[in-house]
């Protein structure tokens, strides 16, 4: 998977929507690995790690050294050709795809997290503050404290 990984680390939730579907990972699971990846520096395919630390070794490797080997043995090749009328349309098709992928990947995490009116009202705004060009540090900090006040009113 990490050697034809394609776009931006989003792609990798339509793939591993997968694992929830064999229950591997159970939803809850899949969302806390994503917002995970999204508060550590690293790339988001890091979400893909799991199964303690023999596992998150072993799922890290396999995500990333495929990925370093085709990068290093084709680089050369692609540079050579992206000028080429196919290459360049495979490129397309192949950002296509991946923004298809990025698409299905917000629908399903909507679909876990967006399921009362409380949700989808922060959601929206949150987005209209990003639209806005609200800072996203205040924003995370903002919207990750209401949500800790939140859960705790609602749960406690």
């Amino acid at each position: 998977m990490g050697s034809t990984l394609f776009g931006s680390g989003y792609v990798l939730i339509g793939l591993m929507q997968e694992m929830v579907s064999r229950s591997w990972l159970s939803p809850g699971d899949l969302l806390n690995t994503l917002a995970l990846g999204q508060i550590t520096p690293g790339p988001l395919l890091t979400t893909a790690t799991a199964a303690g630390i023999p596992g998150a070794v072993l799922s890290t490797v396999g995500i990333f050294l495929p990925s370093f080997i085709f990068a290093f043995f084709v680089a050369g090749l692609l540079h050579r050709w992206q000028e080429h009328p196919i290459a360049e349309a495979i490129f397309q098709g192949a950002s296509g795809a991946a923004l298809g992928l990025i698409a299905w990947a917000l629908w399903l995490l909507g679909r876990e997290t967006l399921v009362g009116w409380a949700e989808l009202l922060a959601a929206l705004l949150a987005l209209g503050l990003l639209l806005r060009q609200f800072p996203l540090i205040p924003l995370l900090g903002i919207f990750g404290l209401g949500g800790t006040l939140w859960s705790a009113w609602v749960v406690g």
